[in-house]
Order: structure tokens, then C-alpha cells, then sequence
């Protein structure tokens, strides 16, 4: 019977429950007068047979009879296809009241779920979750009127997502800041403009550390547009930004999470690319006018202003910390001797036997070695390709080689980064290559100090300071200590080889070099490691 039932699509669920409950009836009925026609010994207490017999007679039919009758046919064409498309038109309002109907039932499972959780939450942000599960119960609307001005009070059609909404990831380093307002997702046009924000700065061909910035990036305004907008409406319209007292209310909670000078520069910074960016190509739902844009631009360059002074006593902070972790030149003289002593012996162990962990452990002798002589970055050294280590310069006359590393941070500034090596350092690096095929990660890396996957070799750093403290070196610097080891003299020296002063050297001593060039450059920096250890004049006196 219910089989049959559901076979009828112009019935709505309820009409099947309703007939199939009447059949069911009907059957209990039938039954009951059957056993009273046996006259059983034991009296039947139940009456409900004799009161439904003037039913079960024909005074009415049941549910079910009457769905299963046919209508009388008057034979007419225009009668038929009238009957067809009425049931058609009744089949689609009864899966449209099923559909709502469980929709209905969902939400109300999740709004009380939501409850059970929200005892230590505000009753605001329970207002707000249950209207985006509202708003997925919404029709979608046509692309005219999605960009038409809302009318009504409250979030409009247009800026409803059906379905439930699941935060994007956030970045590692910011995903413990991410307490607060949360960003209204459900707001469609608020979602393609940071989507076509983040087109905008990733460009054609993003690179990954790219990809990574603008992450960072778009986290911060979403932050901003998330404490700017709460407790309001039509924010497609983006009219929610006119509000400089919420905005300086914003810059207050960030400082008061015990965020540095800087990283709150770094958010104001983003902000007021975000509001250039508005500026310049509003959106289709934007309504806010010249003069509001104006003020609130202004008011993000106003509150910049105020944070300069703290910046600078921030960044004073930190070179002062910066100079009490100078690593002494006698130590790193020491780093240098050692390192050349291990790093062909951990190769003769790699040949040997293929451990992963030795394999790190030539990586972090190779980079103490270098970062002693250099001071380079860690990104450098993260970005090493092997194709640039297979296409080193070699000198005809002295067989030394020069490696240029084009992908490092300050390359727009001063071009490709340069490792000067001799023959038999070269050597080290062809070594490991040679073992590359035999390594796990090896055939399909890309970069020098590959691991098991594509990416960087995000524990470089670590691989560095074990071999540090393996070589008996006291202490446990970054490779951002080693670069910071070279005082103001021993800068001088280097830029006096060139005929320019410190300013001069500062901007153009790192530029492209030719094998000659760079050795002569090398042994300048293995010079400055030489002589008395100089103390700081005044670090204070220097900012970054």
C-alpha cells in the first residue's frame, strides 16, 4: 500500500499519510467483523467494528479509495492536457512543501544545537548564526536585481549563500588571533570583492611565498570587515565602513590582544589598500559616496600616523635584542673550520647509508658553513634550485664557481643572491646531487635542500642550529644572528674596497657579480671575520 501510495506524485506527504492511516483503518475494521461472525467464546470487548458499519456500508469513502479513482474522463483533449498540467503543477508544489519541510526540520537541529553551545556566548552571535541558516531557506535571485540597492531591512536576497557556510582556513601564524566577530560569509558581495582582491595582488603567475603573503593579507581586512560590520545590515553596500569611531574602537582591541607596533602597522597597511583598492573600482553594490570614502580613508592614513612613533621605538627594541645575540668572529671562525672538517665526512656517511636524518645533517653543517661566511637569509637557502647549483659559473682561470640564487626577498632590490665556492666545495654540492635518485623526495625535487615533498624546507633553521651545537659552539643563534654578526668597521672595510662609502656600499655591494668579482667579494667578508671583536657604538642610533 505505501509502495502504491508514493506512486501517486500529485499527493503531498501529508495526504499519504493520511490515506495510508485510513487504509490501515479500513483493515482493522475488516478484521474485526470477521472475528465477530466466528461469535468467539471470550466476548469481544471492542465495539469500533459496529460504529464504523455505516462507513464500511458506503456512507463514505475512504481516503484511499478516493485517490485511487480515477476522475471521470469527458473525453476531451483540452480537458487532458488541463488535468496533466495541473497534476504536474501539484506534483511540484508538493516536493517544494517537502523540501521546506525537511529545510525546516534541519534548522531547527541545528538552532538547537546551537544553543546547547552558545552558553557562554553573546545572544548576538546567536542571532547572527541562526539568520545565515535563515537565509539558506532563501530562492535564489536573478543577476538584475542582485545588483540593485536592498529595499528592506536586514540582509537582502542577493547576499544569501544556500547552504551551510564553513570558514575559510586561516593562516598558522594568525589562526590564534582569530577570536572576535566573525566574518560574515553569507554576504555574496562581500566574497567576490576579496576574491577579486586577492586576484588583483596575486597576479598572472603567483609564486607560493606570494599565495602566502596575500593569505596573510586578506585575513587582516577579513578581520576588519568582520568588527566593522557586526550588528549591521545591508552590508552589501558596504555603508558599514562610514564608521570611524568602530574603526579607532578596532585599532584599541588589536593593541589591547598584545599585538606588536608592527603587526598592527602591517593590518593598517592592508586596510588601506583594501579601501585604495574600493576607491578606485567600486563595487556594483557599493553605495557609499566620494565624501564618506573620502573620510574613511583618511581616517585609516590618520590612524597610520599614530602608530609611527611606536613602530620606531618598536624596531629600536628589536636591533638593540638583534645586538646583544652578535655572534663573536672568533666563534664563527671556529664554525668555519669545523663545518669543512664534517661536511665530506656526513657525505661518506650518506653514501654509505641513506638515512634522512643524515641528510639533514649535512644540510645544517652546508648552511652553517655558508651563513658563517655570507650571512645570508634563510630564505636563500630555502630557495636554492638545483638547476642554479647545475648551472654555477665557473672561473677558466682560478676553477672557482659562482652560484646565483634568484629567488630571495630583496632580488627586486639588488638582484640574485651569490654563493662564491671553490673547487672543492663545488665538489660537496655535486656529491649530494649525485645521490639525489637514491634519496626519498629526490627524483621530483626542485630545490637543493629538498625533503619528502615539493615545498621548502620549512626546518632549515632547526637542521642549522644542531649542527651549531654538534660542532661544540656555544649558544643556539638563527641564521639571522650570523647576518647580523658584521659590524659598521668591518661594512666599511668592504665598502672602501669599492671606493664608496657605507650608504652606497648598502645599496649597491650586493649586486650582480662576475665569478672574479665574487671571490674577491668572499674573501673580503672572510677578512672582516678577522681582528678584534668591536662592540656596538650605538645601537639605538640605527633603525631598520
Amino acid at each position: 500500500m505505501d509502495r502504491h501510495l508514493f506512486s501517486h506524485s500529485e499527493l503531498s506527504a501529508k495526504a499519504r499519510r493520511v490515506a495510508f492511516a485510513e487504509s490501515k483503518r479500513q483493515k482493522i475494521l475488516s478484521e474485526l467483523a470477521t472475528l465477530r461472525a466466528t461469535n468467539p467464546a471470550v466476548p469481544m470487548v471492542s465495539s469500533l467494528d459496529l460504529r464504523g458499519e455505516g462507513e464500511q456500508a458506503g456512507e463514505g469513502t475512504s481516503a484511499a479509495a478516493e485517490e485511487d479513482a480515477e476522475p471521470q474522463d469527458c473525453g476531451s483533449e483540452a480537458c487532458a492536457r488541463a488535468r496533466d498540467r495541473l497534476r504536474a503543477t501539484n506534483a511540484d508544489l508538493n516536493e517544494q512543501v517537502d523540501a521546506l519541510t525537511s529545510s525546516l526540520a534541519e534548522l531547527t537541529r541545528r538552532y538547537k544545537k546551537l544553543l546547547r553551545r552558545q552558553t557562554a556566548r553573546p545572544a548576538q552571535e546567536v542571532r547572527r548564526v541562526t539568520g545565515k541558516l535563515l537565509g539558506a531557506l532563501e530562492a535564489p535571485v536573478s543577476p538584475d536585481r542582485e545588483e540593485a540597492p536592498p529595499e528592506a531591512t536586514g540582509d537582502s536576497p542577493p547576499e544569501v549563500e544556500a547552504g551551510p557556510v564553513t570558514p575559510p582556513p586561516l593562516p598558522e601564524e594568525e589562526a590564534e588571533e582569530s577570536s572576535g566577530p566573525q566574518f560574515p560569509d553569507h554576504v555574496v558581495a562581500l566574497n567576490e570583492l576579496l576574491a577579486e582582491f586577492r586576484r588583483h595582488h596575486e597576479g598572472p603567475e603567483p609564486s607560493r611565498k606570494l599565495r602566502d603573503n596575500v593569505t596573510s593579507k586578506i585575513f587582516r581586512i577579513r578581520a576588519f570587515v568582520a568588527y566593522v560590520a557586526e550588528g549591521k545590515s545591508r552590508l552589501a553596500t558596504l555603508r558599514f565602513m562610514d564608521d570611524p569611531e568602530r574603526m579607532r574602537t578596532w585599532v584599541t582591541n588589536l593593541r589591547a590582544s598584545k599585538m606588536t607596533e608592527t603587526t598592527l602597522n602591517h593590518y593598517l597597511n592592508n586596510v588601506a589598500q583594501f579601501l585604495d583598492y574600493i576607491h578606485e573600482t567600486p563595487p556594483p553594490t557599493s553605495r557609499l559616496s566620494k565624501k564618506s570614502m573620502l573620510g574613511i580613508r583618511r581616517e585609516v592614513r590618520a590612524l597610520l600616523k599614530g602608530l609611527r612613533r611606536g613602530v620606531v621605538m618598536h624596531q629600536i627594541g628589536v636591533k638593540q635584542a638583534k645586538e646583544g645575540r652578535v655572534i663573536p668572529k672568533a666563534v664563527l671562525r671556529q664554525c668555519l673550520s669545523e663545518a669543512k672538517k664534517r661536511i665530506p665526512e656526513v657525505l661518506d656517511q650518506l653514501e654509505n647509508d641513506l638515512q634522512q636524518k643524515t641528510q639533514f645533517s649535512f644540510y645544517g653543517y652546508l648552511t652553517a658553513y655558508y651563513a658563517s661566511i655570507y650571512g645570508h637569509r634563510l630564505g636563500v637557502f630555502q630557495n636554492l634550485t638545483i638547476r642554479e647549483v647545475e648551472g654555477a659559473v665557473k672561473s677558466p682561470s682560478t676553477g672557482d664557481y659562482l652560484i646565483n640564487i634568484s629567488l630571495h626577498k630583496t632580488n627586486r632590490a639588488f638582484g640574485p643572491a651569490q654563493l662564491s665556492l671553490t673547487a672543492e666545495e663545488y665538489g660537496w654540492f655535486r656529491r649530494f646531487l649525485a645521490l639525489r635518485d637514491r634519496l626519498v623526495g629526490g627524483p621530483d625535487a626542485r630545490l637543493f635542500f629538498y625533503t619528502s615533498t615539493p615545498n621548502p624546507c620549512k626546518n632549515l633553521n632547526n637542521y642549522f642550529q644542531g649542527a651549531w651545537v654538534s660542532m661544540g659552539l656555544p649558544g643556539k643563534p638563527t641564521f639571522m644572528d650570523a647576518r647580523n654578526t658584521h659590524s659598521k668597521a668591518d661594512r666599511e672595510k668592504v665598502s672602501k674596497f669599492m671606493c664608496h662609502d657605507t650608504s652606497t656600499a648598502d645599496r649597491f655591494y650586493a649586486m650582480n657579480l662576475n665569478v672574479k668579482q665574487a671571490v674577491e667579494h668572499r674573501r673580503l667578508f672572510e677578512g672582516a671575520l678577522v681582528g678584534e671583536e668591536v662592540s656596538p657604538a650605538n645601537p639605538a642610533a640605527e633603525v631598520e
